[in-house]
């Protein structure tokens, strides 16, 4: 298994243990080898949501859309995130 599927796989599962700093740490570790990984991106902002940093995740779900341009995963993500953020403001 090459590395960035493992550096991956490590951070979705701190993510289910709700280890969310140590996710964090390796979907941002992904993301600085590697700026146009739009999946670390948008389980970068599932991990941010998850904290309740609501403005942070949502700029990980905008960047992942930038480099792939559509998918329905990430499309629902942004789309909650911003229904959350509508309804604090």
């Amino acid at each position: 298994m090459n590395t960035v599927r493992l550096e991956n796989n490590y951070g979705i599962k701190a993510m289910q243990m709700n280890l969310n700093r140590e996710a964090e740490f390796r979907f941002r570790k992904l993301i600085e080898k590697d700026p146009s990984d739009w999946a670390a991106r948008n389980n970068l902002g599932v991990c941010l949501e998850k904290q309740g940093r609501y403005e942070e995740a949502l700029a990980q779900y905008e960047a992942a859309l930038e480099i792939i341009k559509t998918n329905r995963g990430v499309e629902v993500n942004k789309r909650r995130v911003t229904e959350i953020l509508e309804k604090n403001d």
